[in-house]
């Protein structure tokens, strides 16, 4: 469900269908998200590219390869 909420967010962002983007744009987008306080958490940029890559692999579309952008992570944050 995350996936579908981010993609239609990034499909009301540009105006467009996601599948449709560049692979620039959708790194824009990606860092876009990091700027804005109510979704700069690292879980929403994931949950927005691996909903990309999940749709390119449901339309049969060719894998790309796109990465999350850096984020700064608190000092209290802890990796498992």
């Amino acid at each position: 469900m995350n996936y579908a909420r981010c993609l239609s967010t990034m499909a009301l962002h540009f105006k467009c269908n996601p599948l449709e983007l560049a692979d620039e744009q959708i790194l824009d987008y990606l860092h876009h998200l990091t700027k804005q306080s109510k979704s700069s958490s690292l879980s929403y940029c994931k949950h927005t590219l691996y909903g990309l890559r999940f749709a390119y692999k449901v339309e049969g579309m060719k894998p790309r390869l796109i990465t999350l952008p850096s984020l700064k992570l608190p000092k209290n944050f802890q990796l498992y």
